[in-house]
């Protein structure tokens, strides 16, 4: 597997660009994001505190697209999912990873694969390809 250590955080923001545009022509959603510096983006959806989250966890060497809960509500939210996690799997057609932190109101519902070599641009589209239906599942 290459180091996508190497993925500097000045060419993050061609990576978000070209995610979003990838994005758009794949979903019908339209990412309320400005190009970054992180290795992480995210776009609100539904109620307030929900967000999609896509990420590159260069500790890991993963890529990773997750539904996030954060607000008051959101351990409760969270276990009323969790409840139907065998089903929700099922329909998702993978295992997810169910990350409840109650002390911080904050819930994650993610999936990931490992990353390809970012560093080369010609795998973005590789990593582009495996989000979006994952997210358009998500929403």
């Amino acid at each position: 597997m290459a180091d996508i250590n190497a993925l500097s955080s000045t060419e993050f923001p061609d990576f978000w660009r070209a995610f979003s545009t990838k994005l758009g022509l794949k979903t019908n959603a339209t990412p309320p994001f400005l190009p970054t510096k992180k290795n992480w983006i995210g776009f609100p959806i539904g109620s307030p505190g929900s967000f999609i989250h896509i990420a590159v966890i260069s500790r890991e060497e993963k890529f990773r697209v997750g539904l996030t809960l954060q607000n008051p509500m959101a351990t409760e939210w969270f276990l009323e999912l969790k409840r139907s996690r065998f089903e929700i799997e099922r329909e998702f057609g993978e295992t997810l990873c169910w990350d409840e932190k109650p002390l911080v109101q904050r819930c994650a519902v993610t999936c990931s694969v490992s990353a390809p070599a970012l560093t080369d641009r010609k795998n973005w589209d590789a990593a582009f390809e495996w989000a979006a239906p994952r997210i358009v599942r998500l929403e």
